[in-house]
């Protein structure tokens, strides 16, 4: 009796009863909550007004001291104009920054974080003030790059001489006679010209990088340079005047080049190669340690004044929080009884029409059965309209019955045929893949047969090329040896003029030989005549005795003479014999020359035939080849097809199968009702 103003009611006015109540409770706890929401916000505003401003004009801070910091190292390396707009933008931004850091810390009221700034900001003034030294460095390279200032007092006066030295060596040339000698000469100049000026681009491209490599390039151009100076020095007693000078000038030049060289590979090593690097590396990189450990001591700061505020407001969160659980056990009382209550008004009589449905369920579904509730209420409605739902649910099984018999007949069918289906695609994608095979092995040996005739086609080239050596070789050989037939001739024309001179010469001694002679009988006479005269003619026999001296030493003379000429006649028919053997030998070797030439022409065109039959070969392997890739590349894709065609084959009999199984359980289940 006591239940009996609830049952009454309707179940909505009973749900919307219970929800209000706890509604309330809702509410009590949400006021308690806000209430600690608002002692949160004022904790979290002082943290939020004071202490996150300060630590955000820190992070400003050092994000603006790193964009100068870039802003700067650009400059450096560009040395744009735009680039130092932005560097002196960024040092702008850092003393914005620095200036709000001090205004944050200001409103603080805080001796250590003022203490913190101050000495910062003297820090960041000292960053500022490298401004100027640093646009002066980039903008005077020489006093900003001292490997470069060096070498351009140096070493390039140096090389400027040695350079100027090659030249005057070659200029002196020009005033020799052209010989292959002299010209090889001339070569080994320029090539030491060369050698030289590659070590000078070796040395600029060690001043731009400083990379082991350039020492390498440096030290084999310069072996190089030794060696055309060792060539040069072996041409003693053939070089000009300037070139014997400029050689042993070179060499002392080159000797204080490499000691030069020595010392700016020093500068290198001691790290003094650039003068703003050196001053970022010693004063502005400590600098900024220095700075970063300032900042990091304001952030600490902030974070404890941060830590500071975060108890608080968990010692808040402490106390609201008892005060709400004391709320929530209420809540959950009042809870309960609401539960008991709607357990006894509301999900009492849905067991109830849980039960009479449990029965109709285990009635072996009895499709025919019906709920009976007499309430009034809301279930009371629901038996009605659960009493039309089963009976289009009679209707629907009935037709879900006719249904389910067609579906097992055509899966039954369509598995059949796709099994069916499935083994043949499956025996055509394995006959594909076999073919793939035979296809890639046939690639394989199309690309070797290529590649063999490829190399005959260079090897036949390379015929070609010395077969063409040898048949010019052949013509200047045939040409050598026409010129050397038509000297052997004016030879022999020569040594007949000779021989005929000599005969003329004969006959000359002959006549000579006689008037000695008959010199010599009258000399004679005229000592025996002076004899006769006695002491009148001794003078005179005097003279006629030297007369016939001198006759004798005539006839002397001339028996000389005509052995001399007698050998002379005598070489010179043995060298006409010899003329004309080494002019048949030069015709003959002419003859052969063209043969040779003749055999060696045709075997020019036999080798250019033979490399063009080798070419054309070779192309129609490739195109073989490539016909066999793309034909395997066909193949290999049907056969993935194929592949991918048996695999949806036997999902489609999987699916198929599954498909006939639910039809046998729907059969089943549909046979369970009564209809």
């Amino acid at each position: 009796m006591k239940y009996e103003v609830f049952s009454r009611l309707s179940i909505r006015s009973k749900v919307w009863g219970g929800f209000g109540l706890l509604l309330a409770l809702t509410v009590a706890v949400s006021t308690v909550s806000w209430r600690s929401l608002f002692q949160i916000e004022d904790e979290f505003s002082r943290m939020v007004e004071e202490v996150q401003p300060t630590m955000l004009a820190s992070q400003s801070l050092s994000r603006s001291l790193a964009q100068a910091s870039a802003a700067l190292g650009t400059y450096l390396l560009t040395r744009e104009n735009t680039s130092r707009v932005e560097y002196g933008e960024s040092l702008e931004q850092v003393e914005a920054a620095m200036s709000d850091l001090a205004e944050q810390a200001a409103e603080q009221n805080n001796a250590e974080l003022a203490d913190h700034v101050a000495h910062l900001g003297a820090l960041v003034e000292r960053f500022s003030g490298y401004r100027d030294r640093m646009i002066a460095l980039a903008e005077d390279n020489k006093t900003n790059l001292a490997g470069v200032g060096y070498a351009a007092r140096n070493l390039n006066p140096v090389s400027q001489e040695m350079l100027q030295i090659t030249s005057e060596m070659i200029s002196s040339e020009f005033e020799e006679d052209v010989t292959p000698r002299r010209r090889k000469l001339l070569n080994e100049i320029h090539e030491l010209r060369y050698a030289w000026a590659n070590v000078m681009n070796g040395v600029r491209a060690y001043i731009a990088f400083r990379s082991n490599s350039s020492l390498e390039e440096i030290e084999l151009y310069t072996g190089l340079a030794d060696q055309k100076l060792n060539k040069l020095s072996s041409y003693e007693g053939e070089l000009t005047f300037e070139q014997e000078d400029g050689v042993a000038r070179f060499t002392d030049l080159k000797k204080k080049f490499s000691g030069l060289f020595e010392g700016l590979k020093k500068i290198a090593a001691e790290g003094g190669w650039r003068t703003d690097v050196s001053l970022i590396r010693n004063e502005v990189s400590p600098l900024l340690a220095e700075i970063n450990n300032e900042l990091d001591g304001v952030v600490e700061g902030q974070r404890q004044l941060a830590m500071t505020a975060s108890d608080d407001v968990l010692s808040d969160l402490q106390g609201s929080t008892s005060f709400i659980g004391i709320l929530l056990a209420v809540s959950l009382f009042i809870g309960i009884a609401v539960m008991m209550l709607a357990g006894r008004q509301v999900v009492s009589p849905i067991l109830r029409l849980r039960d009479i449905l449990e029965d109709m369920a285990k009635g072996e579904g009895d499709l025919t059965q019906r709920a009976k509730l007499a309430s009034k209420d809301e279930l009371g409605q629901t038996s009605g309209y659960f009493n039309q739902m089963m009976g289009g649910l009679q209707e629907m099984v009935l037709e879900i019955a006719a249904v389910s018999e067609q579906v097992l007949g055509s899966a039954q069918q369509s598995s059949e045929r796709i099994g069916t289906v499935h083994k043949n695609v499956t025996d055509a994608a394995e006959r594909i893949r076999g073919t793939a095979a035979a296809t890639e092995e046939m690639s394989a040996t199309s690309a070797d047969i290529a590649r063999n005739a490829e190399t005959a086609a260079s090897e036949a080239e390379k015929a070609r090329e010395q077969a063409s050596e040898g048949n010019g070789a052949m013509r200047e050989m045939a040409g050598k040896a026409g010129v050397m037939e038509n000297e052997v001739k004016r030879l022999q024309e020569s040594v007949a003029t000779i021989e005929e001179k000599g005969r003329a010469m004969e006959s000359m001694v002959g006549v000579i030989n006689e008037i000695a002679e008959q010199t010599n009988l009258l000399a004679l006479n005229a000592a025996i005549e002076a004899a006769r005269a006695g002491e009148a003619g001794r003078g005179f026999a005097v003279v006629a005795d030297e007369v016939r001296q001198l006759a004798s030493k005539t006839q002397q003379s001339t028996a000389s003479i005509h052995e001399l000429l007698d050998s002379n006649r005598k070489s010179s028919q043995a060298l006409v014999s010899t003329m004309q053997q080494v002019a048949e030998a030069g015709g003959s070797v002419s003859n052969t020359v063209s043969d040779a030439e003749r055999v060696i022409s045709r075997m020019s065109e036999s080798v250019n035939l033979m490399n063009d039959m080798v070419v054309e070969i070779a192309q129609a392997a490739r195109e073989q080849s490539q016909a066999s890739q793309e034909i395997a590349h066909n193949v290999e894709t049907i056969s993935a097809t194929e592949t991918e065609n048996a695999d949806l084959m036997s999902a489609s009999h999987e699916e198929l199968s599954e498909l006939t199984g639910t039809a046998v359980r729907l059969k089943a289940v549909v046979d369970r009702f009564k209809v």
